[in-house]
């Protein structure tokens, strides 16, 4: 059975090899802000943790879908797509745009809780199937220490590829207090869960 991975982060090829020894990695092309703007539009007025899940979801299918339209939909394959979004109380955060951005957000993740919420989608044999992975994570205070830290952590390469400008398996793991959930899933791809769902 060939292993398709629907995405380029190095990240969720890590995780990945815990499950499979082989696979290739391949993208597609996805319009993500089209998509992104739907569900904003369709789910108005709705908590962020409910738009963000079912945005990661619709996100995770169109990534999967398109790789494996792409390759002319093998039925002999297993594609899996995956994305992952943070969500605190008035805002989806994706990838932050500068500095100033990756700042401000760090700053806000240090004053209320965040859900980091992944959607998985798997195609197996041509049938389709998804799910969410949510876990809860708890910066330390807004603190003079803490501010530190932010500036130091921005001044690294680290914050401007990852939702919510951190990553929790470097030096963003600084940052933060306390989780609740799934690490893998904070990292991009809830592992135990996606064995689970592969039967493996």
């Amino acid at each position: 059975m060939r292993v398709i991975l629907a995405s380029g982060s190095p990240r969720r090829k890590e995780l990945l090899k815990r499950i499979y020894d082989e696979f290739e990695p391949i993208t597609a092309p996805v319009d993500e802000r089209a998509i992104e703007e739907g569900i904003e539009e369709e789910l108005k007025g709705k908590p962020m943790y409910e738009v963000a899940e079912a945005m990661v979801l619709q996100l995770s299918k169109a990534k999967a879908s398109a790789v494996y339209e792409m390759l002319g939909c093998p039925e002999d394959s297993i594609v899996i797509g995956a994305d992952t979004a943070v969500a605190v109380s008035d805002e989806i955060m994706g990838k932050p745009k500068d500095r100033d951005d990756a700042v401000r957000m760090l700053r806000k993740l240090s004053k209320e809780k965040q859900y980091v919420l992944t959607g998985v989608s798997i195609i197996e044999k041509g049938v389709l199937r998804s799910f969410a992975e949510t876990s809860a994570v708890y910066f330390n205070p807004l603190d003079e220490e803490q501010e530190r830290k932010i500036q130091a952590y921005c001044d690294t390469e680290e914050p401007y590829d990852k939702a919510g400008a951190y990553g929790i398996q470097l030096i963003g793991d600084e940052m933060v207090s306390r989780i609740e959930g799934d690490f893998d899933n904070i990292m991009g791809l809830p592992v135990e869960r996606l064995r689970k769902e592969l039967n493996m």
